[in-house]
């Protein structure tokens, strides 16, 4: 109906994704014997042709209840009369094939079944590509259909320009296959360089394909294409008049970014944590650190290739005297001018050792990073100091982050994600994630539009740009900004998690991951040295003895025997943060 958002829908289907090991073989529906007819409830045409076509486009055995194609509602609701949803077509006025709603259903069933015809034998049937889910836009691409769902009445809005990213070559035309073609012609578009495509929408779906090869002549195209020009420049006229142009995959234009140019090995990466260990010459080692993260820093600063460098705010009790005063950053905080004093620390290689890193550390310094008795980490996140802390590491970490120019911005979890909405300049990002579960989402508490304005001014951003960047579902995300960072500025690459399972559960259990086409898991990311025994496997090897080492212990222990059954060891924090 008209209740829910595609973003529902989308989370819906994750879920049914994740339960059945085989989706290809579930049935999808929307109604039936047993519940309502769609049109008792949701008159609007449009919101019926947006539902009928994820039913006939997701992975899965589409079915379409009878008579729904001929405008059928429920009948007499009153108690006992099973809302008459199986009343007889004839009472309805037949099998009319004339009917405007049938004539649409034969142009979604020809669509669909043209394209599983022209997918190769070999191709996974039920693999999506470029999936992006939002409250009023879906997009989602499979085999050569190109969907894009919409879930505005038509009567909200006359027309509306959505752009979506697809995985079709640049210089590709796509058609609407549910336009009828005899009434006013196919609509069609080009995919641009960066490989998206911008399509009228009116509240009903779309369903963009190439061109049936063969069809049409030169001659009628050549007259036909400044016919197309003049409404389509009308609409993005339009579009700008009334500001009313979704865009389901942000540009870089947002920040004012231009996309990633990824080159050869970079010159220099820039990591950035809360937590961190610095081991100086002639002070020893300081740790700050609270789990595997401030491992991994301690870790990185050993065995990183090339020129590393190393941000992190300063902790309350530690002594960074053997780091020198360099020049300040500027942060504002709910229009207040602050300065943030910057400490510098370089540790060169060491001489004795061929191939040690080169490491620089800029400390960040200010009041609010000092005031932190809790523990490494400000809690709760909700807390007015919690988000003044965050606000104010990620804005000084932008302007280092410009001031020293790195090759690539390494960035670990949500801690540090809401920098690049202050970057100058765009650079390629890796986003690394440690935990399966908590994805930088304050999933506690709502956020109206008196708390989404307080916390714009927090963020020094406009509320319209927190809103885009780090909202999702009515909470404030803290992760999101970077996620869509990388999909505008590098096509949504670069995501990594700390394990395989780390990764398929945080792409199947967080929407905020959903429109990505990766995440990679990283097995064991830890230098060989670190575990000379793990260094003889490849990737192909290592999987082998993991999976002769599980049976080990299922045989040991009188486990049933099953390679894809988990084994639970826990070492760490029994916290949420862990999927627990």
């Amino acid at each position: 109906g008209t209740q829910g958002s595609l973003a529902d829908l989308a989370a819906s289907w994750m879920t049914q994704k994740q339960t059945f090991s085989d989706i290809g073989l579930t049935g999808n529906f929307i109604e039936n014997h047993d519940v309502d007819r769609w049109f008792s409830s949701s008159p609007n045409w449009n919101t019926y042709q947006t539902a009928l076509t994820a039913v006939f486009f997701l992975p899965g055995i589409p079915i379409a209840y009878y008579g729904t194609e001929q405008g059928m509602a429920a009948g007499d609701t009153a108690a006992g009369k099973d809302n008459n949803n199986r009343q007889p077509m004839w009472s309805h006025g037949g099998f009319n094939t004339s009917a405007p709603l049938y004539k649409w259903t034969a142009l979604l069933n020809s669509a669909r079944k043209r394209m599983l015809d022209e997918m190769d034998s070999n191709a996974d049937i039920d693999h999506l590509d470029s999936f992006v889910a939002q409250t009023e836009i879906m997009s989602f691409q499979r085999g050569s259909a190109l969907v894009v769902l919409s879930h505005l009445p038509v009567s909200e809005v006359v027309s509306y320009l959505v752009e979506v990213k697809t995985s079709h070559a640049p210089g590709t035309r796509l058609c609407d296959q549910l336009s009828d073609p005899t009434y006013s012609g196919r609509p069609c578009v080009t995919v641009t360089s960066d490989n998206s495509i911008q399509i009228e929408m009116f509240g009903s779906p779309r369903v963009l394909m190439p061109p049936v090869a063969g069809t049409g002549s030169l001659l009628v195209l050549a007259f036909a294409a400044p016919l197309w020009l003049l409404p389509l420049a009308f609409v993005m006229f339009a579009a700008w008049r009334w500001n009313r142009v979704l865009r389901v995959s942000d540009s870089c234009a947002i920040q004012e970014l231009a996309p990633v140019v990824l080159g050869p090995q970079p010159e220099s990466v820039l990591v950035a944590s809360v937590e961190h260990v610095v081991a100086t010459k002639d002070h020893g080692v300081l740790k700050v650190v609270a789990g595997g993260l401030g491992k991994v820093a301690g870790i990185m600063c050993q065995y990183h290739p090339g020129k590393l460098i190393c941000v992190h705010p300063c902790m309350h009790e530690k002594d960074y005297s053997f780091a020198k005063h360099v020049e300040p950053v500027q942060v504002v905080v709910e229009g207040r001018t602050m300065l943030v004093e910057v400490l510098l620390y370089h540790r060169g290689p060491d001489p004795s050792t061929p191939g040690s890193p080169d490491v620089t550390f800029y400390l960040l310094d200010h009041a609010s990073f000092r005031d932190r008795p809790e523990g490494v980490y400000p809690c709760p996140q909700t807390s007015v100091k919690a988000l003044t802390f965050y606000s104010i590491w990620n804005q000084a970490l932008a302007r280092v982050i410009d001031r020293v120019k790195p090759g690539v911005f390494h960035c670990p979890d949500y801690h540090n994600a809401m920098s690049c909405m202050y970057l100058e300049r765009s650079l390629p990002v890796v986003v690394m994630l440690h935990n399966a579960e908590y994805q930088g989402a304050i999933t506690t508490q709502q956020f109206g539009a008196m708390e989404r304005s307080a916390l714009a001014s927090m963020f020094n951003v406009s509320e319209q740009v927190l809103t885009a960047m780090a909202f999702r579902d009515g909470h404030f995300n803290m992760l999101q900004p970077i996620i869509k960072y990388t999909e505008a500025c590098q096509q949504g690459y670069g995501i990594c998690a700390v394990s395989r399972n780390y990764a398929q559960e945080a792409k199947q259990s967080h929407s905020v991951f959903w429109g990505l086409p990766e995440i990679r898991g990283i097995e064991n990311c830890m230098p060989e040295c670190e575990r000379p025994e793990f260094a003889k496997y490849d990737d192909v090897s290592y999987q082998e003895a993991k999976g002769k080492a599980k049976r080990s212990i299922q045989l040991q222990y009188g486990l049933h025997e099953d390679p894809h059954a988990r084994l639970f060891v826990f070492l760490g924090r029994w916290v949420k943060q862990k999927g627990m």
